[in-house]
């Protein structure tokens, strides 16, 4: 199900809502090696260490930003190719996608602190040629968030 957004505004008068909305929840994860440096996690049980899931996209342009909705049944991955998918985390399977109206990059998905709406923002352009259009859209939320 492909949805359309409920508003687009100009990133800076949306700037202090990502901001207020941001939590370490939505950022980047960033590897933290062991002191071997290895990428394997130490000091957690073995099940810890293996992934519960592996949700591919159907874009073939990475993931660029990553966050679970406040009541954490919503996981939004967003695309190089303007797309973010919602995925239930319950079942693993693909809820909805969100099509950037101009097929830019996503650079930021963050769910308002009642799980109600959906912000992403158009970040810096991957394909030679592109720039970014400075846009934030909101969009609703799937049911039960």
């Amino acid at each position: 199900m492909i949805r359309r957004p409920i508003a687009a505004v100009a990133v800076l008068a949306a700037a202090a809502i990502l901001a207020s909305c941001s939590s370490a929840a939505t950022r980047p994860a960033r590897p933290s090696p062991s002191a071997s440096g290895d990428s394997q996690a130490t000091g957690l049980p073995a099940a810890a260490r293996e992934p519960i899931a592996a949700m591919a996209g159907p874009g073939q342009q990475g993931v660029t930003w990553l966050a679970f909705s406040p009541g954490g049944q919503t996981l939004a991955t967003a695309d190089g190719a303007g797309t973010t998918y919602l995925w239930s985390t319950a079942t693993h399977r693909l809820i909805a996608s969100l099509a950037e109206p101009k097929g830019l990059p996503v650079g930021r998905v963050v769910f308002a602190p009642n799980g109600g709406s959906i912000a992403t923002a158009d970040g810096p352009a991957s394909t030679p040629g592109q720039t970014s259009a400075g846009t934030t859209y909101v969009w609703q939320a799937p049911e039960g968030e």
